[in-house]
C-alpha cells in the first residue's frame, strides 16, 4: 500500500520535478520572502534543510527548496503569510479577478441590474 503524503506542500510532487534553470536567492532575499530572520535561513542551511551553493563567500538558496521548507512547518507558513511574500497573494488574486474578462452571463446580469435601477423596477414608490 503506498504511503500517503501528509505534508502541506501545495506544490504536489515538487521534490521529484527537475528544474533546468533554478532560481537562486541570497540569504537576505530568502529571509524576506519567508518573513523570517537571516538566522532562520542560515540555520536551515546548517541543518541541510534547503539546497544551497556557495559562490565566493556568499550563500545562495534554491527557491524550490525554500518553498518546500516554508510549507513543511506551520510556524513558517504563518510567517510567510503574515510578514513574508504571502501577505500580498490575496491582493494579487483580487487584482487578477478585476482584470479577468467578464462572461456573457455576467455582462447580461449587469445590464439587467442597470436597467432595473434606471426604470425603478423592484423599488418601493412609496405610494402605498
Amino acid at each position: 500500500m503506498p504511503r500517503r503524503n501528509k505534508s502541506k506542500n501545495p506544490f504536489g510532487l515538487i521534490n521529484e520535478r527537475v528544474v533546468l534553470n533554478p532560481l537562486w536567492l541570497t540569504v537576505s532575499e530568502a529571509s524576506k520572502i519567508m518573513g523570517a530572520n537571516n538566522k532562520t535561513v542560515r540555520r536551515a542551511i546548517q541543518d541541510n534543510l534547503v539546497k544551497y551553493k556557495i559562490v565566493g563567500e556568499r550563500y545562495f538558496i534554491e527557491t524550490r527548496s525554500l518553498l518546500i521548507l516554508i510549507f513543511s512547518r506551520t510556524k513558517l507558513i504563518n510567517k510567510f503569510n503574515e510578514i513574508g511574500l504571502g501577505q500580498y497573494v490575496e491582493k494579487w488574486r483580487n487584482e487578477e479577478a478585476l482584470k479577468k474578462p467578464k462572461s456573457p452571463a455576467e455582462k447580461l446580469g449587469e445590464k439587467i441590474l442597470a436597467n432595473n435601477q434606471i426604470s425603478g423596477v423592484g423599488q418601493n414608490s412609496g405610494a402605498e
